[in-house]
């Protein structure tokens, strides 16, 4: 196939993304711009505590980011999948770093999830869906088990959006995290702030291969639209992750950066490069 002039544009353009995004003599450039955009639409960038959730500042402060969200393009109507990678690697890089700031380091991993979260959910995204504990993982400590206590001993208050959590939750025979579990999807869908146009994914205790083989065990298939799936941490492969979604068409993007220092702009321009994917390219 003979691409057109402008098609030839549009790839040399999205080459340029590439580097701007992986590049990682850029990523302190990243880290600022993605501090100024906390700052001006972030009411405010409460850290995550041993008994509180995910959102709980979007619950405090609804209002005020429901109404950005309805101005937000940058990820607007995309469906987006993140593997969470990296998180062991950077906490042995930065355990001892002069410039970490997290009260918790063992929990930076759920704390880039609750900021993807909510820039996905003022950018308009339909969804954001995160790859947490894979069945192959379970026997790694430290984190892990950090994760698993996190959940269990959360207080659960009325969310805003809705939750979901995929993965065979059961192997971990723990009565307690599976009533919790339960406990937040419920009231993740009564709430009286919830905005049904946004829904959070957790794939927890999951794999394809095991998971996503009975359509009718809502728990472990997971069927619902998937535009891109961004895997940090350079590591090129989908660690047995929606291998269906993918053989359907789905964009996959691998990028250099661990989990924990994935930044806003990175993300913003990952959808720009999906977008001109799929309005020249496709």
């Amino acid at each position: 196939m003979t691409l057109s002039y402008k098609q030839k544009i549009i790839i040399k353009f999205i080459l340029i993304l590439e580097f701007l995004i992986n590049n990682q003599f850029i990523l302190p450039f990243h880290m600022l711009i993605s501090v100024i955009y906390k700052w001006l639409y972030f009411k405010s960038d409460k850290k995550l505590s041993k008994t509180n959730f995910l959102l709980d500042d979007i619950k405090l402060d609804f209002k005020h980011y429901y109404n950005l969200r309805q101005t937000g393009t940058a990820l607007k109507n995309m469906n987006l999948v993140f593997i969470c990678d990296g998180n062991r690697r950077w906490f042995k890089k930065n355990k001892d770093s002069f410039f970490n700031t997290y009260s918790d380091i063992k929990m930076i991993g759920l704390y880039k999830i609750n900021e993807m979260v909510k820039y996905c959910y003022l950018e308009g995204c339909n969804s954001a869906s995160f790859y947490v504990l894979g069945i192959r993982n379970l026997k790694r400590g430290g984190i892990v088990t950090e994760m698993i206590d996190y959940i269990k001993n959360i207080d659960v208050l009325d969310l805003p959006v809705k939750i979901r959590f995929y993965g065979n939750i059961e192997l971990l025979k723990d009565e307690k995290l599976v009533s919790k579990i339960e406990e937040i999807e419920r009231r993740s869908l009564n709430s009286d702030f919830n905005d049904k146009s946004f829904k959070v994914n957790l794939f927890f205790v999951y794999n394809y291969s095991d998971c996503d083989q009975d359509v009718n065990n809502k728990r472990l298939y997971f069927n619902d639209q998937v535009d891109m799936i961004i895997r940090t941490s350079g590591e090129k492969r989908l660690s047995d992750f929606l291998a269906r979604q993918v053989s359907n068409g789905t964009a996959v993007e691998f990028i250099d950066t661990y989990w924990p220092d994935l930044q806003l702009s990175q993300l913003y321009l990952l959808g720009q490069k999906y977008l001109l994917e799929e309005v020249y390219l496709n």
